[in-house]
């Protein structure tokens, strides 16, 4: 892992799973009287895990184009009780990738932790490894459950200034990873090319989705970089009842807000995609 980041070992904590990384980092750097801030809608697990280790969870609303508003972002975040933020990129459930130019003025303005969470990052145009490099405040967050396609297997790891490894090595769990899960990984680290090569195909399948989609009446297709398109229809329940049918599991958000009528598509194999396209074909 540090070879691939090209640090040293010192600045690597893996953990099971990003959320046990995730509550790590609550727990030295967040708790009662703290604020965390994120993106809103985001991953779920910022504000559960803040509320877990007792902080005050703080959701910045995106723009309508689920763009980030940096500034109202920068106004939570330089709040005196403010500890540190987390921000995926691409975000998750939204698909987009934030502007590089606006993550750095956000990190340059700052000196609380902030944690860039490239769960989708291997599916991204860009990776953040620069902030991270020029800012000892940034935290980059990395998994194996997306692009190498290993989520069973519960492995996280994070990218941090050492003094930061320091301080969450204090909390970790003895014995948090298994020696499968070690064993599994470091298979995996050597075999780059292949889930390289994978998230290429996704990559690939998630634009002729796009453009298939992109003709279907009534459906707004947001811009994706990660392995899953979001989209909006006015009859968005009836869609996942009829994907269903045909055995294809799509996510809802029900009326949460700001995802009113939304699903979420993974992408998949060329044979599932193109059977989810024919559910929304039959449906013009």
């Amino acid at each position: 892992m540090a070879q691939r980041e090209r640090v040293s070992p010192d600045a690597i904590l893996v953990g099971n799973g990003s959320d046990e990384l995730i509550r790590d980092l609550l727990l030295v750097y967040g708790g009662p009287g703290t604020r965390t801030v994120f993106p809103a809608p985001t991953f779920s697990m910022y504000r559960q895990l803040t509320m877990a280790t007792g902080g005050t969870p703080v959701g910045v609303r995106l723009r309508p184009d689920w763009s980030l508003d940096d500034e109202m972002f920068a106004t939570e975040l330089h709040h005196s009780a403010s500890r540190l933020a987390f921000i995926a990129s691409p975000n998750n459930p939204t698909g987009n990738a934030f502007d590089y130019e606006d993550l750095q003025k956000l990190v340059a303005e700052t000196d609380r932790l902030v944690v860039l969470d490239e769960a989708y990052g291997l599916f991204a145009e860009r990776d953040l490894r620069g902030l991270r490099e020029a800012y000892p405040q940034v935290v980059t967050l990395k998994t194996f459950s997306k692009s190498m396609s290993l989520a069973g297997v519960r492995l996280g790891y994070l990218v941090a200034d050492p003094e930061v490894i320091r301080l969450l090595d204090r909390v970790r769990l003895p014995y948090n990873v298994d020696a499968l899960a070690q064993a599994v990984a470091c298979r995996a680290l050597d075999h780059g090319e292949i889930w390289e090569a994978q998230a290429q195909r996704v990559k690939a399948e998630r634009e002729r989705l796009n453009v298939r989609l992109q003709a279907v009446a009534e459906l707004t297709v947001f811009p994706s970089q990660a392995n899953f398109l979001l989209v909006r229809h006015p009859r968005a329940a009836v869609l996942k009842a009829a994907l269903a049918a045909q055995g294809v599991a799509v996510r809802s958000f029900g009326n949460t807000e700001g995802l009113e009528n939304c699903l979420r598509l993974t992408v998949g194999t060329p044979e599932e995609n193109d059977r989810l396209l024919g559910v929304f074909s039959a449906g013009k």
